[in-house]
């Protein structure tokens, strides 16, 4: 993810114009959400450094989440749509 942000908007930052504070260029667009991204990233892997990890013994599974779950998803497919 920080790759992949970083990527973005370093491409952005070199190849668009970012225009004025009030109104933006065609660059500002990829420019944010590669930031917002690459900062995700950091986050999430600084995060996973802290956890410590319990190999032998999973999670239990969340059978509950799954039934409800998918039963709202063939609820909503099965219900007929608007003529």
């Amino acid at each position: 993810m920080m790759a992949l942000g970083l990527f973005v908007s370093t491409y952005a930052n070199n190849h668009y114009t970012m225009g004025q504070p009030v109104s933006g260029g065609p660059g500002r667009f990829p420019l944010l959400p590669g930031l917002i991204l690459a900062i995700l990233g950091l986050i999430i892997a600084l995060l996973a450094f802290r956890q410590t990890v319990h190999a032998l013994k999973p999670p239990p599974f969340a059978w509950r989440a799954l039934v409800a779950i998918s039963a709202a998803i063939l609820v909503f497919g099965l219900t007929p749509g608007r003529p």
